[in-house]
């Protein structure tokens, strides 16, 4: 009987040791999943490129070994700096071919959605950003395998895994934008050069002259011809006769008229 019990006990001690010990793993694994660390991979010195979870850090000359981080989920490829952050930027050339053993492979579809953080352009060779597109889909091309380069301009650049760094190859590599002056701003430090103020306006064409009518002089009024005077003169009256004859009779006047 109790050799059962001691077998039963060593039979559970075994399966919870098991079951804690795949629990820790896949919470390990989900922990670095969620940060991001379980795709990450170091481009460590002398050593090549190998994966963050397998490489320790115990001290920092550790670390400094470390001198390209690439992160598969995000797609990035991020150079060791010190300080301030360096810009990003992105390989923006027409075509990108990788050619191994007579197969090819293209890569314009990963290089338009991969950033790179670099500061320090001298290091980075073909051989780093052929490491990264391997990290991303597992092919691991040999040292003569090709990289076809045509460039923004059209022109054909060919390059190995192994090839240093050459002027042929840093004309390539992207820089940092910087921008330039507006061209209007330059035109107002020439216009203030000369002495000039810069139209803040644009010009106005000058109206067309309308002729305006000369003033009419007013009319000089015309007095009207005096009216003729008319002098009023007062009626003459008859003169008066000495002898007023007295009014006849019927009969006298029948006399007279008989008379005559």
């Amino acid at each position: 009987m109790e050799l059962y019990l001691l077998s039963t006990y060593n039979y559970l001690s075994d399966v919870f040791k098991t079951l804690y010990s795949g629990a820790g793993t896949v919470t390990n694994a989900v922990c670095n999943y969620l940060n991001g660390t379980s795709n990450e991979w170091y481009f460590v010195e002398d050593t090549g490129v190998i994966p963050a979870v397998a490489y320790s850090i115990p001290s920092q000359p550790y670390r400094d070994r470390i001198l390209w981080t690439y992160n598969a989920y995000r797609n990035t490829l991020v150079q060791r700096f010190d300080g301030i952050q360096p810009p990003t930027v992105k390989c923006r050339w027409l075509s990108t071919q990788l050619i191994i053993d007579g197969r090819t492979y293209t890569l314009d579809d990963w290089l338009r959605d991969l950033y790179i953080v670099v500061e320090d352009f001298d290091t980075f060779t073909v051989s780093v950003l052929v490491d990264a597109w391997s990290v991303q889909y597992k092919i691991w091309p040999p040292d003569d395998a090709e990289l076809h380069i045509i460039d923004s301009d059209g022109e054909s650049h060919v390059f190995t895994v192994t090839d240093p760094i050459s002027d042929e190859w840093s004309n390539l590599l992207p820089r940092p934008f910087e921008p330039e002056e507006p061209y209007v701003e330059e035109e107002e430090e020439e216009d203030e050069e000369e002495g000039e103020e810069a139209p803040l306006l644009a010009p106005v064409e000058a109206p067309v002259p309308v002729e305006t009518p000369s003033p009419v002089e007013a009319p000089v009024p015309v007095e009207a011809p005096a009216e003729p005077s008319v002098e009023i003169v007062a009626p003459v009256e008859p003169p008066v006769p000495d002898v007023i004859p007295l009014p006849q009779s019927p009969a006298q006047e029948e006399a007279s008229s008989n008379e005559d």
